[in-house]
């Protein structure tokens, strides 16, 4: 499925591909709640779509769910501790049913 980089807000932002199934998308200088949204927007624009699903043993639908991470870069904090945070929400946002947003407290 492709995803269109068009969609969000900032020419800084940027989408990636990190593994597999999983995409990250960076959005550098943005609130937690604004990224949250985005992410809300980026998942029902997703399930609006309702692009079938044959091979799915979970939904009819392709789906996503979005796992929300922040960080103020300090010497304390790396790159690999944003990731790690990161990984932790999205195994809580699939524990809660998946094709959702959660943020990672």
């Amino acid at each position: 499925m492709a995803f269109n980089h068009q969609s969000l807000p900032n020419a800084t932002d940027v989408a990636i591909r990190f593994g597999g199934k999983d995409f990250s998308v960076l959005l550098p200088n943005t609130r937690p709640k604004d990224a949250i949204d985005i992410s809300e927007r980026m998942r029902q624009n997703i399930y609006d779509i309702a692009l079938e699903h044959k091979t799915s043993s979970v939904a009819d639908y392709v789906t996503i769910s979005c796992r929300v991470a922040s960080m103020v870069p300090t010497g304390e904090k790396s790159a690999a501790d944003l990731i790690k945070q990161a990984d932790e929400a999205l195994y809580q946002t699939k524990a809660a049913g998946r094709n959702r947003t959660v943020e990672s407290q």
